[in-house]
Order: structure tokens, then C-alpha cells, then sequence
């Protein structure tokens, strides 16, 4: 990509698309660890293990 003949406005929409992406590769990389940590905690308080597996249930893919 040849940026030095992009407009200020191609740039900043550009700015703007590529921190969106990388926000979303942060959070797929974040979430499944903050799913883990929860998890532990909630078994660690007396939490069942069964109201995790339903809670998480509608997310599954199913093949």
C-alpha cells in the first residue's frame, strides 16, 4: 500500500479500520483466559460446574 498519496481522510478511515482489527484480535485472545480465570473463581467460591456448562451451552457450536 502506497500511503503518501492517500488523503488525510483515507488515512485516518484507514487508522480507524486497523485499530478496530487489532482491538478485535486483543479480544479474541483475552476473553477465552477471562473465561477461564472466572470460571476458576466462581469453582473456587462453591459455584457449580453445571451452572457454568449451562450458562455457556447456547454459545456452542454443535456439528
Amino acid at each position: 500500500m502506497d500511503f503518501t498519496t492517500a488523503t488525510d481522510a483515507d488515512l485516518d478511515a484507514d487508522r480507524i479500520t486497523i485499530v478496530a482489527e487489532q482491538e478485535r484480535r486483543a479480544k479474541l485472545v483475552a476473553i477465552p483466559v477471562e473465561v477461564a480465570r472466572l470460571t476458576k473463581q466462581y469453582r473456587e467460591l462453591g459455584g457449580d460446574q453445571d451452572e457454568i456448562d449451562a450458562a455457556i451451552a447456547p454459545f456452542k457450536k454443535t456439528f
